[in-house]
């Protein structure tokens, strides 16, 4: 995928990304879209959006590590990790799976039980 765009110097105005990329969404179990939950996917940080959407460029398509960054997020509900993959694998853009990262949102009366990630 190319992306034009405006820059100062002109070396820098065609941008070039892998055509790989890993994408997902990070939700409740209910389904719905959980904002600003951040996640390491490879070396590279990303968060997800407002509908829970995210997406990163990788180079090939070889596994990578991909893990729930809790103290980076956002979100400021308190919230539980359910489940998620441990790794990740890149594929063409009009290919690639959608990763579902599945969060509980907590809320202040409920105990969060040991050996699950919690923020």
């Amino acid at each position: 995928m190319r992306y034009h765009g405006i820059a100062s110097d002109s070396g820098y105005s065609d941008i070039t990304f892998s055509k790989y990329v890993i994408k997902g969404k990070v939700e409740d179990e209910q389904g719905k879209g959980i904002w600003g939950i951040a996640l390491m996917v490879g070396k590279a940080m990303v968060m997800s959006d407002d509908n829970g959407a995210f997406f990163v460029h990788v180079a090939n398509t070889k596994p990578v590590p991909f893990a729930v960054a809790a103290n980076a997020s956002l979100q400021s509900q308190r919230w539980t990790l359910a489940s998620a993959p441990t790794v990740a694998q890149g594929r063409s853009e009009g290919a690639a799976d959608t990763i579902r990262v599945v969060v509980q949102i907590r809320h202040n009366k409920e105990i969060v039980q040991t050996g699950q990630l919690s923020r």
